[in-house]
């Protein structure tokens, strides 16, 4: 996940196809139980969300279900998935939150949220710079078990759209006069891994991100158990 905070930001579009079965196309009547698209008779992994459908070792189970759960969860859970984002100049802070559940089977589902942000730095009154954007988060993931301590393992899958803009101070008409070049719009997806601990989240929240002094990414899952009346 690469992104840039003080102007542009640049990141090549990751786009995933379309999944069909022999016949060359989507049984669209069968059931989708994990909800990515893919319908159960033709997914790689029915029980957990991949829309990629990848299967680096060609098996015919998909990477997502290989190293799951070694056992079935004590409860299931609910929680959500925060975004925390900010840039120092321009200068924005933004939070947004999406649902997230676990099913004592270790499904995870996140919910869906949009995140509006918008920025402006001024130079001693000779230049201006405004930077405002919009990212839209569908987030997917799923649990692994690997030695004894469960992950969550979460797949941004945010799709953005960034504008920045820059303008000039003209004194001989005493105002700002567009920058040569601007507005730059940039669009494309995050689709960078973050892997949680489950117990921090289950305790304090767990939180994964970037953080530096031109601004930060902050990613914080909080759940918790259903009771059982």
């Amino acid at each position: 996940m690469k992104k840039i905070y003080l102007s542009i930001l640049i990141i090549v579009p990751l786009i995933f196809g379309t999944c069909f079965n022999d016949e060359g196309s989507s049984n669209v009547n069968a059931a989708d139980t994990d909800g990515d698209g893919i319908t159960d008779d033709i997914d790689n992994c029915v029980y957990v969300y991949n829309p990629d459908q990848s299967d680096i070792d060609d098996d015919g189970t998909g990477d997502v279900c290989e190293g799951g759960l070694q056992e079935t969860l004590d409860n299931s859970y609910t929680g959500t998935l925060t975004l925390h984002y900010t840039n120092t100049i321009p200068f924005f802070d933004k939070t947004t939150s999406v649902s997230a559940s676990v099913s004592d089977e270790g499904l995870i589902l996140f919910g869906t949220g949009t995140l509006t942000y918008s920025g402006e730095y001024e130079l001693a009154g000779q230049s201006k710079i405004k930077r405002e954007g919009t990212l839209n988060l569908a987030p997917y993931g799923y649990l692994e078990e690997p030695d004894d301590i469960i992950y969550v393992v979460v797949n941004e899958n945010t799709a953005y759209s960034d504008t920045y803009t820059q303008w000039i101070w003209n004194d001989d008409t005493s105002e700002w006069v567009l920058y040569s070049g601007t507005p730059i719009t940039s669009t494309g997806v995050w689709n960078g891994g973050l892997t949680f601990v489950f117990e921090d989240a289950e305790t304090t929240g767990s939180t994964v991100g970037t953080s530096t002094s031109m601004g930060s990414i902050m990613w914080t899952l909080t759940l918790t158990p259903d009771l059982v009346p």
